[in-house]
């Protein structure tokens, strides 16, 4: 019998995995395609839609008041949005969520 090595590797996390390195949207319409496979936790984090899940992070200030829609539509995985005010990551108050919006696995 032969021992086989065995190899692991591991991506890195997205640069946005966590809440102070989140993505600038400077403006709207804004899309982008990410992938969230080694994206992580990070500690007092909260819970979207009280799913506990990876997360990544995006930050938007409008320049006036408005509406916003926000869409995972397309996503070939099941998501969840949630939309926050703070400014750490400990002392988020939760505006919204959404999980499977239409029934199907997009928010």
């Amino acid at each position: 019998m032969a021992a086989l090595p065995i190899i692991m590797a591991y991506a890195a996390p997205p640069a946005n995995d966590n809440f102070a390195s989140a993505t600038v949207v400077a403006s709207v319409p804004y899309s982008t395609s990410q992938s969230t496979l080694e994206s992580t936790l990070e500690p007092l984090e909260p819970t979207p839609c009280n799913i506990l899940g990876s997360t990544v992070w995006y930050t938007f200030t409008p320049a006036v008041t408005a509406s916003v829609k926000i869409t995972t539509l397309g996503s070939s995985y099941d998501t969840s949005v949630a939309v926050y005010t703070g400014s750490s990551v400990s002392s988020l108050s939760q505006v919204g969520c959404n999980d499977n919006a239409g029934g199907a696995l997009s928010s």
